[in-house]
């Protein structure tokens, strides 16, 4: 049952690459931290805005790193992922409000865009580097937090299931 073979769990191999292994995020938060806390911090922004916007950083790379993983443990060939991915991230992007407000959607649009994971990661960014958000911080937390925990714990489960 165990597919790397490695004498632990699988779920664990699951946590441990979504955590700190190989994971996406880390990239993401290699190019964020670096780069702009300095400057965030002595030129507009406060310790608590740059803080703030490293964990909304975090949680949806996170986030999108066990989409991944759950979306990986499904497939028995590896050559549709990449375009699997890209026919689920792309939408996802346009639709999350960061290339537009979401307050000038169509209401089709904008009802679309609340079951898109990444509006409240782009919604809590803007929050924390421009004080400025469609929905509160704090509901962006809220959710983002709940939505990543449970793909963390369907590719967990789905990692699991996997026969080598």
């Amino acid at each position: 049952r165990n597919p790397g073979g490695a004498g632990f769990p699988s779920n664990h191999y699951v946590w441990s690459d979504v955590g700190w292994g190989h994971g996406g995020h880390i990239a993401g938060l290699h190019y964020f931290w670096p780069d702009y806390t300095y400057w965030f911090s002595a030129c507009c922004l406060g310790w608590g805005h740059v803080v703030a916007a490293f964990v909304f950083v975090f949680l949806t790379a996170l986030l999108f790193t066990a989409l991944g993983t759950a979306i990986a443990s499904l497939l028995e060939d590896m050559q549709g992922f990449q375009l699997i991915m890209n026919f689920l991230v792309m939408p996802l992007f346009f639709l999350s409000g960061a290339l537009f407000p979401l307050q000038g959607l169509p209401r089709v649009m904008r009802a679309i865009s609340y079951f898109d994971p990444l509006s409240y990661g782009v919604d809590g960014l803007q929050g924390a580097l421009l004080g400025v958000s469609h929905f509160s911080p704090g509901f962006d937390f809220m959710v983002l937090t709940a939505i990543t925990l449970f793909l963390l714990a369907v590719g967990s489960y789905l990692f699991s299931r996997i026969e080598v």
